[in-house]
């Protein structure tokens, strides 16, 4: 069976070029009867594809990308998957990917510029403490950590400390956990507006940001409740260099003062 014979068929390096992935990888999607040869040669075993099975190797390459098994690729195909799971998934991963996008834009952005976001609804293991010493805040904090995770399970978190802008020795320490999580220890937080800043610098350097973000409030009418949350991305567990520490300071707006 030679070329000639099937000139408007591809070989299987020729299909697996078209569509963009390698000759190993079109032999297991067939093994998983994912798809068939147009055409086999059972005396010499060579396989012979139409464009239509490239066009369907091109979609089941994307559906790879989204993390789709070939269980489901068999059952997208014969229309008997239920895809809403898989949209549901795939918009979770593109609220995370926007997310990290985000946290990555924030991280090299040494200006400072205020803007209003939305701080998600969580539940939190809350401890007070009163000092604004930083180094006993980090010894709480990691001491919350490790228990959290064994209490409660790992969650991917940002920890973060609250605390009235006016009082700021009246401090509660915050460590985010599952949000099934149960215990008399734990406090859910709502979804609220809040103005905020990204600091770059030492920890000193919080109260300056603050001012910044009430002067900002003040000139755009924008009433702030006066607590402030200060989001720890990067400190001492990732920089010597006390500038390099990265902050975000979110101050919660009053109800309905957003215009």
């Amino acid at each position: 069976m030679t070329k000639k014979k099937h000139k408007n068929l591809l070989t299987v390096g020729e299909a697996a070029k078209s569509a963009g992935i390698s000759v190993r990888m079109l032999k297991y999607y067939e093994e998983k009867r994912v798809i068939t040869p147009d055409v086999r040669d059972e005396k010499t075993g060579y396989r012979w594809y139409s464009q239509d099975t490239v066009s369907t190797l091109e979609i089941i390459r994307q559906l790879a990308g989204l993390g789709m098994s070939t269980d489901e690729m068999r059952e997208y195909f014969d229309e008997k998957i239920d895809v809403y799971p898989t949209i549901y998934r795939l918009e979770r991963q593109r609220d995370s990917l926007n997310a990290l996008i985000n946290t990555l834009y924030q991280r090299i952005d040494r200006r400072g510029a205020v803007s209003i976001t939305t701080l998600p609804a969580m539940t939190v293991y809350r401890r007070s403490l009163n000092t604004t010493d930083p180094k006993a805040g980090h010894d709480l904090l990691e001491e919350m950590l490790t228990y959290a995770i064994h209490r409660w399970g790992p969650k991917p978190f940002t920890q973060f400390v609250m605390y009235d802008a006016r009082k700021p020795k009246e401090r509660f320490y915050c460590v985010p956990v599952p949000e099934d999580s149960r215990g008399d220890e734990l406090t859910v937080l709502e979804e609220t507006r809040a103005a905020v800043a990204i600091h770059h610098g030492p920890y000193s350097g919080v109260p300056a940001v603050h001012k910044k973000i009430i002067a900002w409030a003040e000139e755009r009418d924008i009433k702030l409740t006066g607590e402030s949350r200060t989001i720890f991305m990067e400190g001492s567990p990732q920089h010597k260099n006390a500038q390099d520490f990265i902050m975000q300071i979110a101050m919660p707006l009053c109800p309905a003062s957003e215009k």
